[in-house]
């Protein structure tokens, strides 16, 4: 009988496992000569077992790849200091542009020489370094109008070693290919903006490389699935990673997370001209479509994952005070969706809120009463997420600092705000079990401290799906198998962002067409409590005794064990 009951427990435990999702940006470089540490946090979420990564954007790794020519006869080159140097013949010479951890954007082209006799030139360390270290290069610009005087003295040899030209997305993508975790993002204005060393090159390439990511590890293997505003067909196009994306990951076989990803120019611009007004309208119909899906009706848990959200629910940038997302992030509490953003680099947390202020910065952010806002589950008190209830969490200290500084700090809606240079660096680790999928634990976690947990709170979904027993599961994965990314085919040349060349997508005729098709083949789903379950007069006491699914594989087990012992007996 004891090994009967041993055989029990270990088929109750096989029934499924917990989930680990990790929340991060601002991530950075490994780049610790400018307190970049984004390669330790990330370090960090593996070692602690994260099962998916949610990055809200700025990954911080720019730049375009180093081209090598070998130098024909001897000629000089001045900077734009007007520094003169003198380039050998059978030397080699690097020409770079490229924006390193310190944000130094250079105006121009950066040169280094490699040479084998004169030593009064820049040296490079090797072939292969894509950004100057070295005191004795002296950070060497030339103009462009410059470089065109010396091309004649060249012969190329190396065209950005075979790769894409710009080498921040293919070192971001090597970079979090050496990592086993899921990973999803959205789009940072370092990816988007020319400004801040980004591009529409630059983020077109991102989108490939992570699209193909995304495609292998959550798609393929039926993890999950996304789709895009224009193009609501899974697995979604290349072209709409991390713009505007709703995706869909499971946990043990079931939907139970429902992501909206929305990029710089659709969910984090502030500006008032009429292309950004329209981004942010489509941006609101977005979430109001999706989430208000039958399908996501079946999902325990909602997030917002953008770059950087209104003003007053992040504790950073003491200038700051446009209220100008409050549209987006108020769409997001209607729906019960957590808020989650970056930017500022620092972390912070808001109390349960009921509002999050209006466009005219006038309107009150209000708290939910702690008293309506307590569930007593497993001798924890936690806060309940429910449809026009939401908190916002700003998660940019992966890899680089800021401080504490925002005017809304110390406001009464703010719970907490860390932020330390030099000593503190982290993620925000979510885990999910399978008793009480929801019921989330999450933790702000100190990557530069072992892992020492700084923050830690309980949220419990009252989602309308929270406590579903059937659930809805993603179309059946493709059968491609995810090749090296078509650069060329998939780069855009705009230097504005623009609407892709697809039609306004209309709400009816979307009802009419592809919106009906999914809930006519979806299944309905009970929102009776599940067996096992008894729900006592106040509702926000439960008494967990198991699902009805396991009950029936234990029953079935017990019974076998039971029928085995009799027959032995």
């Amino acid at each position: 009988m004891r090994n009967a009951l041993f055989l029990l427990l270990a088929a109750r435990w096989s029934l499924g496992q917990a989930i680990k999702i990790a929340f991060v940006g601002d991530t950075g470089m490994e780049d610790e000569r400018n307190y970049g540490y984004g390669h330790l946090t990330m370090k960090m979420l593996e070692d602690q077992g994260v099962d998916l990564v949610v990055d809200v954007g700025d990954f911080d790794y720019w730049g375009r790849c180093s081209e090598s020519y070998d130098v024909i006869e001897d000629f000089e080159v001045t900077s734009i200091t007007g520094r003169i140097v003198q380039v050998p013949a059978d030397a080699v010479l690097k020409r770079f542009k490229w924006q390193d951890g310190a944000h130094e954007t250079v105006e121009g082209w950066e040169i280094g020489v490699l040479v084998s006799r004169n030593k009064d030139v820049p040296i490079f360390h090797n072939s292969e370094e894509t950004h100057f270290v070295s005191p004795a290069i002296d950070r060497l610009v030339i103009s462009e109008r410059t470089w065109y005087t010396v091309d004649d003295y060249l012969n190329q040899t190396e065209d950005c070693f075979g790769y894409d030209p710009w080498d921040g997305p293919f070192e971001w993508d090597k970079f979090l290919r050496h990592h086993n975790f899921d990973f999803l993002g959205a789009s940072g204005n370092n990816e988007v903006m020319l400004v801040d060393l980004g591009g529409p090159e630059v983020w077109a390439s991102h989108q490939t490389y992570m699209h193909a990511l995304y495609m292998e590890r959550i798609y393929n293997t039926q993890k999950g699935a996304c789709h895009g505003y224009f193009d609501p067909q899974e697995p979604g196009s290349v072209e709409e990673y991390g713009d505007r994306y709703s995706c869909y990951y499971k946990h043990n076989g079931s939907e139970d997370f429902h992501f909206i990803f929305l990029g710089w120019w659709q969910g984090s611009d502030e500006h008032w001209n009429d292309q950004s007004t329209e981004e942010r309208r489509r941006s609101i119909d977005f979430i109001d479509r999706e989430f208000n899906s039958t399908r996501s009706q079946n999902v325990r848990w909602r997030f917002c994952i953008h770059h950087m959200t209104s003003a007053k629910l992040s504790a950073g940038d003491s200038r700051r005070d446009a209220m100008t997302l409050s549209g987006i992030t108020d769409a997001c509490r209607r729906h019960g969706a957590v808020i989650v953003s970056g930017h500022h680099h620092l972390y912070s947390r808001t109390k349960l809120l009921d509002s999050v202020g209006g466009e005219t910065g006038e309107e009150p952010v209000t708290v939910r009463n702690s008293s309506d806002s307590s569930v007593s589950f497993n001798n924890k008190n936690a806060s309940i997420i429910q449809e026009g209830v939401t908190v916002s969490l700003t998660v940019g200290m992966g890899g680089y600092d800021s401080s504490c500084n925002g005017q809304y700090v110390d406001s009464p809606w703010m719970e907490i705000c860390v932020a330390s240079l030099m000593d503190h660096r982290g993620a925000v680790i979510a885990e999910f079990d399978e008793e009480t999928p929801w019921t989330g634990t999450f933790q702000y976690l100190n990557s530069l401290d072992n892992a020492m947990v700084v923050d830690e709170f309980v949220l419990t979904s009252r989602l309308p799906g929270w406590n579903s027993t059937v659930r809805l599961s993603t179309e059946a994965p493709t059968t491609v198998t995810a090749t090296e990314p078509d650069m060329e085919a998939e780069r855009t040349n705009t230097e504005t962002p623009t609407a892709l060349p697809v039609p306004e997508p209309n709400t009816e005729e979307n009802e009419e067409n592809g919106m009906a098709q999914e809930e006519y083949n979806s299944i309905i789903v009970s929102t009776e409590e599940p067996a096992g379950f008894e729900v006592q007069p106040d509702a926000n006491a439960i008494v967990e005794s198991g699902s009805s699914e396991e009950f029936v594989h234990v029953s079935i087990l017990l019974l076998s064990l039971l029928m085995s012992g009799l027959t032995i007996a």
